[in-house]
């Protein structure tokens, strides 16, 4: 219908506040709302009014191997009752061998107040640097207690299964490019160079309208422009990789450079929308976030 149905008013503090600010939410009831804070350890269940009932506080156990939930964007919280799942980058040099060798993923469960730890990235980068900017992995959920990776190394995604806890992988890379070299000489200083100047993966989003995924490949540019200008990551040339539900390849979708700022991105009944808020594109209002929707067509 596209009309704003509620407005729920959050209270930062309090014994009915989320503890801070407000970093993300997945509604799962009229009267139960998962939200957390920019504390990043803290999460909450909210009713319909807005009134926090339960908090949940996850910091890990083991001091030595941190991971810390991220949740933003392209990081959404993914809720299957009772468990809630929330995407987590490991707290280690993002400079040295080791990196994909922590937990990408917290998984609580809303009922006991137990919590895990879980799901390492892949062997064959555990001895790979890349950097901190290539540390964007991207998850979602499907309807079939399946969460996907997407990668931002790798042409290939990861499917990992919730009721039989296995993992399968799928090719679903661009055609623009296939192997992403690691980095044989990080720095800290160059982190965002060497991302601007590599191709990469981030975003995967599941569409269950239409029983499809979108994963976002970006083609590397020159770290300064013709006019000698720096640019930052949103200027990397970006297309939409197009899946089936069975995870086959069936397209991917070019879109106009420096025009849309892809960090931000929903899917709907409709199709894909994805915002116009791009620093350079002149059509977009800084004062309103804007969105242009995709429908995808089959021949």
């Amino acid at each position: 219908s596209k009309k704003l149905v509620k407005r729920i008013r959050l209270e930062k503090s309090g014994p009915l506040g989320i503890g801070g600010d407000l970093r993300g939410f997945e509604y799962i009831s009229e009267d139960s709302i998962i939200v957390t804070n920019g504390r990043r350890y803290e999460f909450y269940l909210v009713n319909g009014k807005g009134a926090s009932y339960k908090k949940y506080a996850v910091f890990p156990e083991d001091e030595e191997d941190i991971s810390v939930p991220i949740v933003y964007d392209y990081r959404p919280l993914m809720v299957e009752y009772p468990y809630v799942y929330a995407v987590c980058k490991p707290d280690k040099d993002y400079n040295k061998p080791g990196w994909w060798d922590g937990d990408l993923l917290l998984k609580l469960n809303m009922e006991t107040e137990g919590y895990q730890y879980i799901l390492k990235g892949p062997e064959e980068y555990y001895d790979k640097v890349h950097g901190a900017f290539f540390s964007h992995h991207s998850m979602t959920k499907n309807n079939k207690r399946q969460i996907i990776i997407s990668y931002p190394i790798d042409s290939e995604i990861e499917v990992f299964d919730l009721s039989k806890n296995v993992r399968e992988r799928h090719y679903a890379g661009s055609q623009y490019f296939h192997k992403i070299p690691d980095w044989s000489t990080p720095d800290s200083n160059e982190d965002e160079r060497f991302y601007i100047e590599s191709d990469s993966y981030r975003e995967i989003l599941f569409d269950p309208w239409r029983l499809l995924y979108y994963r976002f490949a970006y083609r590397k540019v020159n770290y300064y422009d013709h006019q000698n200008k720096r640019v930052d990551w949103n200027y990397k040339i970006p297309s939409i990789i197009i899946l089936d539900q069975d995870f086959k390849k069936i397209g991917e979708c070019d879109l106009s450079v420096n025009t849309y700022y892809t960090r931000n991105t929903f899917v709907g009944p409709e199709g894909l929308y994805i915002s116009i808020n791009h620093n350079e594109n002149k059509n977009a209002d800084e004062n309103k976030l804007s969105f242009q929707l995709f429908k995808p067509t089959y021949k």
